[in-house]
């Protein structure tokens, strides 16, 4: 059990973004379509933070959660 739990971990810690998402603000759009900064690989995965959905190959996909900066739910 703790050989399976100890690289989790790991990853969790070393590469939060896997586990976690990108934030929006770490986004950059062109054309429509959202990428990483410093890439140009359409983004596929989660948001997180103000602004919580799915992108698959650099577009939104699904529903999307927005939240004022209290934490107060804006708009879904």
């Amino acid at each position: 059990m703790k050989r399976i739990l100890a690289p989790i971990f790991l990853m969790v810690f070393l590469f939060p973004s896997l586990a976690l998402g990108e934030k929006m603000g770490d986004l950059v759009e062109r054309n429509g379509v959202y990428y990483k900064k410093f890439s140009n690989v359409p983004f596929t995965g989660k948001t997180t933070g103000k602004s919580q959905g799915s992108f698959k190959n650099g577009k939104e996909d699904g529903p999307f959660v927005l939240y004022y900066d209290n934490g107060q739910l804006s708009s879904k």
